[in-house]
């Protein structure tokens, strides 16, 4: 039986912190945690979060879990 190229949610977070790393850089990602992280119907769906009060964008990506492929990748303003 075959498992999903990401099956956890540690993966997930490895695997998207990698892509957002290289897109976004890795203190303005980090700046975002505490990670929201779902698997709904084999799509992790990951956001960001900002601390209370502070004004601005986060983060949205939503990928496959069997294969990697990203449905969505953006990051509000």
């Amino acid at each position: 039986m075959e498992s999903p190229l990401i099956p956890k949610k540690e993966n997930a977070i490895d695997y998207a912190e990698n892509i957002l790393f290289e897109l976004y850089g890795k203190e303005k990602i980090q700046y975002e945690k505490p990670y929201q992280i779902h698997l709904i119907c084999d799509y992790w769906i990951m956001t960001g979060t900002l601390p209370k009060g502070m004004k601005g964008g986060t983060f949205e990506l939503v990928f496959d879990s069997w294969n990697g492929k990203i449905l969505i990748l953006k990051h509000g303003k």
